[in-house]
């Protein structure tokens, strides 16, 4: 089980035709209420379930949602032919980004941010879906690999979500002990309503992750063509970039500190100006009988140079989140 839920203060600026408009909120949020079954059915076959309750706190506002069904999250199987070879079946994270496959339970800061957003989620580059996918992991060179095939869009009504295939692929290496490098790739043929013939998209991504001594540092670029771009586009492309580093401090047997720092750098529309943004995220989290997180973070989000109709809301936001994990 995981619980993610506190207050925070928001103050933002979204770009307008009218002009930019400010609005100032405070309250609480539930970013996540997650129930997790996972059973050994064999020496080679497991299953895993897991279910989102923080839906029902927002169901209206989910049952739009590009990212997928309400309350349902991991619906999987995987069978374990060797540890070099296995398979995996039914609805998982495809193998896109260090960040986006880094547990909500083991990241330092609220929110993947907003190339994630856009390109991950909103665009389904990333995130669960439908498919099957052969992976393993390599003994004598230290790698993992992963090659899936899935369902490329969700849309709640089945007569209007599109059709079509990913195939998204991803490989790490480990060079040296604490530290991994890695790659992302994919391919999405798509077809959307009105169904009028299929497109193709493609997404790349690297990343590097470094943990040792109490250090633990993330790096992870990417960029993709978006199937479903902004209104005014025919043709969007993103990229973005981000680096998260952290130090944990031990000061008793069950309690540390983790001073943490989080830089991206986002361009939601390559082809155009007044599209880029930063996001920068600091806060000294506490970490508490490794079950319980209590995490006291500003964040900021700011146009670089005038913004525009792709530009994200600038912001400022002071949040206080409760991280339960049992």
């Amino acid at each position: 089980m995981r619980l993610m839920t506190g207050i925070e203060w928001n103050r933002e600026q979204r770009f307008g035709t009218q002009g930019t408009v400010e609005t100032t909120d405070y309250g609480f949020f539930l970013s996540q209420a997650r129930v997790q079954l996972e059973a050994q059915l064999s020496k080679r076959i497991e299953v895993e379930i897991s279910a989102e309750l923080a839906d029902a706190y927002d169901a209206g506002a989910v049952s739009t949602s590009r990212d997928g069904p309400q309350y349902i999250r991991d619906a999987f199987a995987n069978l374990r032919v060797k540890r070099a070879f296995q398979i995996k079946a039914g609805r998982f994270k495809r193998p896109f980004s260090a960040l986006e496959l880094r547990s909500t339970g083991a990241l330092q800061v609220r929110g993947r941010g907003l190339t994630n957003d856009l390109v991950i989620e909103d665009n389904a580059w990333g995130d669960r879906a439908l498919g099957v996918q052969l992976w393993g992991k390599l003994k004598p060179i230290a790698a993992t690999w992963a090659l899936g095939a899935f369902e490329p869009l969700w849309a709640p009504s089945a007569a209007t979500r599109p059709k079509g295939l990913d195939v998204i692929g991803r490989a790490t290496v480990e060079p040296t002990p604490g530290l991994s490098v890695g790659a992302s790739g994919g391919l999405k043929q798509l077809d959307v309503p009105p169904f009028d013939g299929y497109e193709r998209y493609a997404a790349v991504g690297g990343d590097l992750q470094f943990k040792s001594h109490g250090w633990s540092l993330l790096i992870d670029a990417l960029y993709a063509e978006l199937p479903l771009p902004d209104a005014d586009l025919s043709e969007q492309s993103a990229f973005g970039a981000v680096a998260l580093l952290s130090y944990d401090i031990p000061l008793l047997e069950d309690f540390a500190l983790q001073p943490v720092v989080f830089g991206e750098y986002f361009d939601a529309s390559t082809e155009h100006s007044s599209s880029e943004s930063w996001r920068w995220v600091a806060g000294i989290n506490a970490l508490i009988h490794q079950t319980l997180r209590i995490l006291p973070q500003v964040e900021v989000v700011d146009w670089q140079g005038d913004p525009s109709n792709f530009s994200p809301p600038q912001s400022l936001t002071a949040y206080l989140m409760l991280s339960l994990q049992l």
